[in-house]
């Protein structure tokens, strides 16, 4: 079977949430990176993806999810990320970017 990678979204006053489902790994990073760039359109203030339902996620994920935190940052969007797996949550803490995980310590 092939990784697939899928979002759930929801659009409500200029924020988008998107969760995700399937893996997020070097096939499927591609496909958050299209998906986002369909979400920033005029009136979107923030976005925020959901990694409840993402069980597993490789270190080019963890890189599409930094570059999409980049992207929204030069379009001057929020952006976070919940629900984060506990290797997410280590290695954005090593790297200075436990400021995108939305009410996660």
């Amino acid at each position: 079977m092939a990784d697939q990678l899928y979002f759930d979204i929801k659009y409500s006053g200029g924020a988008i949430t998107a969760v995700a489902e399937g893996t997020l790994n070097f096939f499927t990073s591609p496909e958050l990176k299209k998906k986002l760039m369909a979400w920033i359109e005029p009136g979107v203030r923030s976005i925020t993806i959901d990694l409840k339902n993402l069980p597993q996620i490789d270190s080019a994920g963890i890189a599409a999810l930094i570059q999409a935190s980049k992207t929204c940052a030069e379009r001057e969007l929020n952006f976070h990320i919940l629900n984060a797996p506990a290797s997410v949550k280590t290695i954005f803490a090593k790297s200075g970017l436990a400021n995108l995980l939305s009410g996660e310590a």
